[in-house]
């Protein structure tokens, strides 16, 4: 399905340091996921990745990751799961502030414009 090499590579860009940003390199201690075509979003301090398609075969996938700083690791979210496969689409993150008209919800990540697989 594709060429190249995957890595567990996590790339962080600090956009306020230096005169353009800054951006890093974090090497994972864990295997991070051979996915393309994944949603992602940076929440509460780590960063998920939802969905996307197996890397060498291109399989759409409802698995998701967290890759948490704090311990440089991939977490797997089973329990979250998209329970079915998605790829390509937009995902954000959502935090309510205490001025919002629905400031009580919790924070979430919220997708849209993905492709399905059919049941």
């Amino acid at each position: 399905m594709a060429t190249g090499t995957l890595t567990d590579t996590v790339y962080k860009l600090t956009p306020n340091l230096g005169n353009n940003g800054t951006w890093n390199t974090l090497i994972s201690s864990d295997t991070i996921s051979r996915k393309v075509d994944m949603g992602g979003c940076s929440l509460n301090g780590s960063f998920y990745f939802l969905g996307g398609r197996t890397f060498s075969s291109g399989l759409i996938q409802s698995s998701n990751d967290a890759y948490i700083p704090s311990s440089n690791s991939i977490s797997s979210l089973s329990g979250a799961s998209l329970f079915i496969g998605r790829h390509g689409f937009v995902t954000a993150c959502y935090s309510p502030k205490t001025t919002d008209p629905f400031a009580s919800e919790p924070v979430a990540l919220i997708s849209a414009g993905e492709i399905k697989k059919s049941r």
